[in-house]
């Protein structure tokens, strides 16, 4: 079967062996702060995966900031960078919940590193 990438945007995909995890904030003043799976990423935004009862402190609209990223791979990276929550849909095959984020904005030493992960 001949299968054609219709992103716009090339992206990396992370298995469970390169323990790509981020770490976000959401509601007003950061109350919630939770850990998710980060499954793929591209220069303007990633698809993660958490616990069902993390995603009850957002939803599709809202702004959320990931604090910090870090795995196997070359991706360590503290500081806060906001995305909007475009999806949100539940992975009942692995109960749990996976949800695709925006970039709104980071800086460029974040979006240096994701770019040489995805384009070398």
């Amino acid at each position: 079967m001949n299968t054609v990438e219709r992103r716009r945007f090339r992206r990396i995909y992370f298995s469970r062996e390169d323990e790509v995890v981020a770490k976000f904030l959401t509601g007003l003043g950061g109350k919630h702060v939770f850990s998710a799976d980060v499954l793929n990423m591209c220069i303007v935004g990633m698809a993660i995966s958490l616990k069902n009862e993390n995603a009850a402190f957002f939803n599709v609209g809202d702004i959320i900031t990931m604090t910090e990223i870090k795995g196997r791979l070359p991706i360590d990276f503290n500081g806060n960078i906001r995305y909007i929550v475009v999806w949100k849909e539940a992975l009942p095959e692995v109960d749990r919940i996976g949800a695709g984020l925006a970039l709104l904005e980071a800086p460029i030493q974040f979006t240096d590193i994701v770019g040489k992960l995805i384009y070398g």
